[in-house]
C-alpha cells in the first residue's frame, strides 16, 4: 500500500483555485478560465484523449475556501 500525504485545507484550496494550472496536473482539462466567486461564469475546455475538445460555461453556485 502506498503512503498517503495529508495536505492542509489551505493548500488544497490554493491548488484547486489556481485555475490556470489545471492543465499541468489534469490532462483532461485543457483550459479553465474565470473567477471561482459565487455567481461567476467560468469557461472549461475538456478534451478526453484524442476526441474533439468540448467547451462548457458553468456558473459557480457555491464557493467556499
Amino acid at each position: 500500500m502506498e503512503a498517503r500525504a495529508e495536505a492542509r485545507p489551505e493548500r488544497v484550496w490554493e491548488v484547486l483555485s489556481d485555475t490556470a494550472a489545471y492543465p499541468e496536473w489534469n490532462p483532461f482539462v485543457r483550459r479553465l478560465d474565470g473567477s471561482l466567486e459565487l455567481g461567476s461564469k467560468i469557461t472549461v475546455e475538456l478534451q478526453p484523449g484524442e476526441k474533439k475538445p468540448q467547451t462548457m460555461r458553468p456558473v459557480i453556485v457555491d464557493s467556499e475556501p
